[in-house]
């Protein structure tokens, strides 16, 4: 398999095992076609002009450079998928409006969570 042109396809059957793409809501026209790249490097995509519009600040990291690797929000789709079959399988239901629980204070906890994960990783990374 390339890794530099993985179809939508072949990122979610790295991520499911191979099971059907349907079992994870994702329609089956969906990186079907093996010519259909996950990553789209050039000219308009999805309607949207890809040529940088807003000009640079002082201070700004520099423009994104378009590489060969997967495109991060492609990741995010197939990550949500094993997420909603995760909850399903250990709950018995996906997550769903006025379940019994507190929306926002879950929230609140998971981002507690993300916020020391994130300070770990930058002590890791940088030693302070």
């Amino acid at each position: 398999m390339r890794n530099d042109k993985l179809t939508t396809a072949e990122i979610v059957r790295q991520m499911t095992g191979g099971e059907p793409l349907a079992l994870y809501g994702i329609p089956a026209v969906i990186g079907t076609d093996p010519d259909f790249p996950l990553t789209h490097r050039t000219g308009e995509y999805m309607g949207i002009d890809r040529t940088p519009t807003k000009p640079p600040r002082e201070g700004d990291q520099p423009t994104p450079t378009r590489n060969d690797l997967p495109e991060i929000h492609d990741l995010v789709c197939g990550d949500m998928q094993a997420r909603k079959r995760l909850g399903t399988q250990r709950y018995g239901t996906p997550l769903q409006a006025h379940n019994g629980r507190d929306a926002l204070r879950d929230h609140y906890e998971e981002l507690l969570d993300a916020c020391a994960y994130a300070r770990q990783m930058l002590f890791e990374r940088d030693g302070r």
